[in-house]
């Protein structure tokens, strides 16, 4: 997939002001630590300094101090004169090697720091965007400006910039030096390098810099290709595609390779120039020079130093050569970097924005109009208006579309609205400071993002200075203490990148945790709990009941009892013209008997019947099932499947669900076990025959009868479909079943059934 940001991400060149940009933005960089940049450089120039001298004492020891030597009547003092100058080129040389060893160390430390600055500013430039840039720009890519590119621009500055600043020291001092040996062979030799110099820039780097550019457009969309792979890879190896993607994703790599040999052929093509150049340049100031020595116009000790600062001439341009290709890189990296740190955000905070205590979560939309884009044919949501009391527990239900997870959106303030506004408490979320709105809501999404670490620091995540005790505290509401204290390590046991290592609901429940920790004043339940299965969902389900308690919370709910139960229900549907409006406002009953939409969504335009059916791990009411479909379809009703849960081992000896029988020999995991697969089973067949169907657990240790009471009145139950159990009495449980059935105005059907209490 590509983005669609690629003149923004990788421009094919850059233009004579977006090199000047680029480089003006990081070296305003380095500006920040001007004092010790410039101790740096002037340790490197000192060292050059001290490599140049050393050059320069050549002349003097040939032309001087060796004849003094070599004359009997001054030997002595030629002796004396060449020991001298040895020393002081000794004592230059480890000066010099010192110097250039901390300047270059200096130097790579602070360039270090400025990448360190550089990655942070850029990491921090997206954080304040919101997520219709990630939309645009694939989170791939990203990392790989982030990560990639600064790289290269590290790389650039702390081996090139070090190696640059001694090349030109050397060239600037073996042009002073050559000038004041012989201006005639300086000028000549300089005049000379400067025309294939300009020949350089002329030929070789125009076409290195659109290689660069090519290049690093390149490797983003490789990286991007890679990313997409690894994290598909489950669904590569169920379509047997694996060959294909590696077939793909090795095209992208030998393109990019082809690309990278072009700019190294370019590079070593203007590297072999001036490598030509120092040969043929030191060929040509032997032969001139000979013929001066011959003719007396230039001593050998000059000559031989001449040539000596004509190499440390020709040195530095070399390198600059060689530096180019690298430094075509970095400028196309930084742009790239730049460009997307000076994209504006679309949600900005007023200079005035306010800061608001905890909300008492009372939220109100008025007239509010959105898209997410603009033009006529474009999705839009039109006049929603709807008011929360504090404390409501409201579900947002609607068709595929409909805009449901946008109202969330628009309450977080991750877009503003195109008119009309959006309050909570009487603030209009555009006056709050973004820290304090978001910090006062509570996300549980249906795709949790956990973070590689701890089990302790994701929940930390939402309240860093979280007390032990408090983890603790959030765990108690989210239930995940059951499955976390038998990890090894508790809560410090170490989760893989997104939760790897965890099932679906372990990390919702995590998710829920982290929410609670928290401490939110609204909490947004985005399909919380759509993807998990049925046990799951059930023990997510009480765990969002509890954290729901006291706040304001709306749901995005396919649960029917969720909806059913909730103080409010707002129906969102779509209008004549195909835009997004409220359809309807109310509670469940009133909703069947008033808005159509929610109807069609529900399947409930005959009757409001539903019904439950118990089942418990030593109450096997699978046979059951053909009475419950045939009412379900009848009346087209909706069915709960009362789940009284898991039994121990002590419940065994004494006694569960009204059963006096003891199982001393029974394993309480294997019925267990037994006892979810036909929770499940009895879900699957339910939902494949089309009926609306839901999972409720009943509270542990609770007495049975208390428990259906309590179901049938919570999710509105007209008929209880249940088995004999031949092991109570029967006048008994007929007693029980008159309890209830009085108390709870509701038909109970007792199937008798031939079935064995422990069977499969």
């Amino acid at each position: 997939m590509k983005s669609n940001s690629d003149t923004l991400i990788a421009p094919k060149a850059l233009t004579a002001t977006q090199i000047q940009s680029a480089i003006g933005r990081v070296v305003r960089y380095a500006s920040r630590r001007t004092g010790a940049w410039l101790a740096a450089i002037v340790a490197i120039l000192l060292a050059t300094l001290a490599s140049s001298l050393t050059l320069q004492a050549i002349q003097p020891l040939l032309d001087v101090a060796v004849p003094k030597a070599e004359n009997a009547t001054t030997r002595a003092d030629g002796i004396q004169q060449i020991v001298m100058i040895l020393i002081y080129m000794i004592v230059l040389t480890l000066l010099g090697t010192f110097l250039m060893r901390q300047g270059r160390a200096y130097t790579a430390k602070l360039a270090q720091t400025m990448m360190v600055e550089f990655r942070t500013d850029f990491y921090h430039s997206l954080t304040k965007h919101n997520p219709s840039f990630f939309r645009r720009h694939e989170a791939s890519e990203l990392v790989s400006i982030g990560m990639s590119d600064i790289e290269v621009i590290s790389v650039f500055l702390t081996q090139h910039i070090p190696f640059l600043l001694v090349n030109a020291g050397m060239l600037i001092l073996a042009v002073i030096f050559m000038l004041l040996l012989s201006w005639q062979l300086a000028l000549a030799s300089i005049l000379l390098v400067g025309f294939l110099q300009w020949l350089s820039l002329s030929i070789f780097i125009p076409q290195m810099q659109k290689v660069a550019a090519k290049y690093r457009r390149l490797f983003a969309d490789a990286s991007a290709t890679l990313g997409e792979n690894l994290n598909a890879v489950r669904d590569i190896q169920l379509f047997v595609q694996e060959d294909r993607t590696v077939q793909g994703f090795n095209r992208q790599l030998h393109t990019m390779a082809g690309e990278m040999t072009q700019n190294m052929e370019l590079t070593v093509s203007n590297t072999a120039v001036f490598y030509a150049l120092s040969g043929l340049g030191l060929a040509l100031i032997y032969g001139v020079g000979a013929f001066g020595t011959i003719n007396n116009l230039y001593d050998l000790g000059l000559l031989v130093s001449f040539a000596g600062f004509f190499s440390q001439f020709v040195a530095p341009i070399t390198a600059f050569g060689n530096a180019l290709g690298s430094f075509q890189s970095s400028l196309v990296s930084a742009h790239r970097v730049l460009r997307l740190m000076d994209v504006e955000a679309e949600i900005t905070e007023k200079p005035e924005a306010m800061v608001v205590g905890k909300f008492k979560g009372h939220i109100k939309f008025e007239n509010v109009n959105f898209s997410y884009e603009f033009g006529s044919n474009a999705w839009r949501m039109k006049n929603i208006s709807f008011e929360i009391l504090p404390g409501e527990k409201v579900a947002i239900v609607g068709g595929s579309g409909t805009g449901k997870t946008t109202l969330f959106n628009l309450i977080a303030r991750f877009y503003d609205v195109t008119s009309g506004r959006v309050t909570i408490d009487g603030y209009d979320v555009r006056d709050l400071k973004l820290s304090s709105l978001r910090g006062h809501l509570g996300w549980v999404a249906q795709d949790v993002v956990l973070f590689r670490g701890t089990i302790a620091d994701n929940l930390r995540f939402a309240n860093p200075n979280a007390s032990n005790e408090e983890i603790k505290k959030a765990a108690e509401v989210s239930h995940i203490e059951d499955f976390v204290e038998k990890m090894p390590d508790g809560y410090n046991s170490m989760i893989g990148e997104m939760g790897d290592g965890l099932s679906g609901g372990q990390k919702q429940r995590l998710s829920i945790a982290r929410a609670a920790l928290a401490d939110p004043s609204i909490l947004l339940l985005d399909e919380a709990t759509s993807a998990l299965d049925n046990r799951s969902q059930t023990i997510v389900m009480r765990s969002l009941d509890t954290l729901t308690r006291g706040r304001t919370s709306l749901n995005i709910a396919h649960r029917l009892s969720t909806i059913v139960n909730a103080d409010k229900i707002i129906v969102l549907g779509f209008d004549a013209d195909g835009g997004v409006t409220v359809k309807g406002i109310g509670q469940h009953q009133e909703l069947i008997e008033s808005c159509e939409d929610y109807f069609k969504l529900y399947s409930l335009k005959v009757a409001t019947k539903s019904i439950l059916m118990p089942i418990g791990p030593m109450y096997n009411t699978v046979p059951v099932l053909p009475t419950v479909i045939g009412l379900a379809t009848a009346y087209n009703a909706p069915v709960y499947v009362l789940d009284f849960g898991e039994i121990t081992a002590e419940a065994l000896r004494t006694g569960r669900f009204g059963i006096e029988a003891q199982y001393d020999e029974a394993d309480p995991k294997t019925i267990n076990a037994k006892h979810h697969e036909r929770v499940d089973e009895v879900m699957r067949i339910l939902q494949g025959e089309g009926i609306v169907c839901d999972v409720l657990v009943a509270h542990a240790g609770a007495n049975w009868i208390d428990e259906t009471i309590h179901a049938i009145d919570h999710v509105k139950a007209t008929h209880v479909v249940a088995m004999e159990n031949v092991l109570i009495p029967l006048d008994e449980l007929r007693s029980s079943i008159r309890t209830i059935e009085r108390k709870a105005t509701v038909d109970y059907i007792l199937v008798n059934p031939l079935v064995s209490v422990m069977g499969e």
